[in-house]
């Protein structure tokens, strides 16, 4: 969250502030030295579009989980 609203809308990408800055649309650009790759923004969109679970916690058979996402590097 913060003066923006919330950074996520857990199920909903459109809404979700996070994902427009990743996408550059918008005043908030992430990350600010260059885009993404599209396939890596696809993955943050479908990720907020199955629930935004935690990739730590959510388990495989979770539905809208279980996404392989390294949160370690």
């Amino acid at each position: 969250g913060g003066d923006t609203g919330p950074a996520l809308a857990p199920g909903k990408p459109a809404d979700s502030l996070l994902l427009k800055s990743l996408k550059y649309d918008g005043d908030v650009r992430m990350p600010p030295k260059g885009k993404l790759p599209d396939a890596v923004v696809k993955d943050f969109e479908k990720w907020i579009a199955d629930g935004a679970h935690d990739p730590r916690t959510a388990s495989p058979d979770r539905k809208g989980g279980g996404a392989k996402i390294d949160v370690e590097k």
